[in-house]
């Protein structure tokens, strides 16, 4: 495997992982839970927003152009998904009010996508 490829396989998996996530948050939290959720919020609500743009573009960037024209829009991306990430572990570890991870497990898939964006992004850069 080429690192073309790789770049690509890694951009592709980590865009089905962000996108997938916060579908099954958005439908768990806004359909399937108890109502009332202090959970939801206009600040949780941008944040699966983000991680809906920025998964679905990693995916459509990995799918489209192979000649790799597309190197800024990527750049984008990673940039607001590591920012993102990045900031809901601040929110758990300075123990802030309505923040994004209430749990140990979506602090732990926070930051493994996390590391996936990183990683991500550090195959780009090589």
């Amino acid at each position: 495997m080429t690192s073309f490829d790789l770049v690509h396989v890694s951009e592709l998996a980590t865009g089905i992982a962000v996108t997938g996530e916060a579908l099954a948050l958005a439908v768990g939290m806004h359909f399937l839970s108890p109502r009332p959720n202090s959970w939801i919020s206009a600040r949780n609500d941008v944040l699966l927003a983000i991680d809906g743009v920025v998964g679905l573009g990693l995916v459509g960037l990995a799918l489209g152009d192979a000649a790799g024209s597309q190197a800024g829009a990527l750049g984008v991306f990673l940039a607001v998904g590591i920012a993102a990430h990045l900031y809901r572990e601040w929110q758990w570890f300075a123990n802030a009010t309505e923040r994004f991870c209430i749990n140990r497990p979506l602090v732990a898939v926070n930051a493994l996508k996390l590391t996936c964006l990183v990683g991500v992004a550090a195959l780009v850069a090589a």
